[in-house]
């Protein structure tokens, strides 16, 4: 016991001088570090005064050169919501009936293929005498009977359509969302676009709310979206269809009407309308999705909630889809697993036509979660 006690008392007696040394040891430093900074103080006070006028009339300089380049050069050229857009793209057709229409149609495999495409693609080129169509495939792969291209502009007129070509895709011809997005807006020429599914119908009043919602946003980052109705195409109602009919979108309401129909789940969107003179987005930030699966389109509302105004139309008025059979939506399919990983990879995102910022109700834009609103025209 005699002997423990003397070993501790001496490890006591050690730690103590050497935690006071160590103390001694940090202050020691600082005063050298304190020493130098005096030493180098006196040594700039001692540089001539040339030099010091040098120095401030740099930096002065280097100042006023970035503030030209911030305000002259990236507010011309540059889209504080897409910074890597250019403000220079050639926009030939500025006003909303000049509107183009941008999709990845399927090619013609089967009967009811062809009567849902002429079905879309009529609606969008009925909506206006000056809309536009994009449509990323070969005409030959479209249609290589070459009736349905004849018929659309015979009708039409053949500058209103244009076949450029396919986008890029996987390795079985599954085209990339972000592709998609990225050419649509490098080839459009028209400053108002719409992203749109190839088997969606437009309404008689649609592009009367864009116009309205335009107007109403002013120069906001707006991208809009809307809730579609789904209904049973029979072959007695689309032959009653007159395609050159001056009032070929209000038939398709009509029809769709008597047509067995239901609301769609607010959680499919299928249209992404905005302006791409000021995108209100940055292409490069969409993740390459799968096209035709899962999970893409709510990432990319859920995303566009956190950067731009994100309007929904719910169903005032409503866009119209064919019911035909979908894609496999379950996680176990390889390219639905694809979209579900890059968008739990991507901040897992998610948005639908229930949480956008603002929403049509009654003829009334309202912002939600506030209250506020403005009124719009009525349809």
């Amino acid at each position: 016991m005699n002997i423990l006690g003397i070993f501790i008392n001496k490890s006591i007696f050690l730690v103590l001088p050497n935690q006071k040394n160590e103390k001694k040891y940090q202050n020691q430093i600082k005063r050298a570090h304190y020493n130098e900074i005096l030493l180098l103080m006196k040594k700039l006070l001692r540089l001539p005064i040339r030099y010091w006028l040098i120095y401030f009339v740099s930096i002065i300089s280097i100042c006023i050169i970035n503030v030209f380049l911030f305000v002259f050069i990236k507010s011309e050229n540059r889209n504080a919501f897409c910074p890597r857009c250019s403000n220079q793209k050639e926009i030939i057709y500025n006003e909303v009936e000049e509107i183009t229409f941008i999709t990845v149609p399927r090619p013609f495999l089967k009967k009811n293929a062809y009567k849902r495409n002429k079905l879309a693609i009529s609606s969008w080129l009925s909506s206006s005498n000056r809309s536009r169509v994009i449509l990323f495939v070969n005409r030959s792969e479209f249609d290589p009977s070459g009736e349905f291209p004849n018929e659309i502009e015979k009708r039409y007129g053949a500058e209103r359509i244009q076949y450029l070509g396919p986008i890029r895709s996987n390795h079985n011809g599954v085209p990339y969302i972000d592709d998609w997005f990225r050419k649509g807006i490098d080839f459009s020429q028209s400053k108002y676009v719409c992203f749109i599914n190839g088997d969606i119908l437009l309404s008689s009043k649609w592009l009367d709310r864009v116009k309205h919602v335009f107007s109403a946003m002013n120069e906001k980052p707006v991208v809009m979206i809307g809730q579609r109705i789904d209904f049973t195409l029979t072959d007695d109602e689309y032959d009653r269809i007159d395609f050159s009919s001056h009032h070929l979108l209000s038939d398709i309401d009509e029809m769709v009407n008597r047509s067995k129909h239901s609301d769609h789940s607010p959680y499919g969107v299928d249209t992404f309308t905005f302006r791409v003179d000021k995108p209100p987005f940055d292409v490069e930030m969409i993740p390459p999705f799968i096209m035709g699966r899962y999970n893409w389109d709510n990432w990319l509302v859920g995303w566009l909630n956190t950067i731009a105004d994100t309007v929904t139309f719910n169903t005032n008025p409503p866009i119209y889809h064919v019911d035909h059979q979908r894609n496999n939506f379950d996680v176990s399919d390889n390219l639905v697993a694809i979209n579900h990983h890059l968008k739990k990879a991507n901040k897992d995102y998610f948005g639908s036509n229930y949480d956008t910022k603002f929403e049509i109700s009654r003829n009334r834009l309202i912002r939600r979660g506030i209250g506020t609103f403005t009124t719009l025209p009525n349809l």
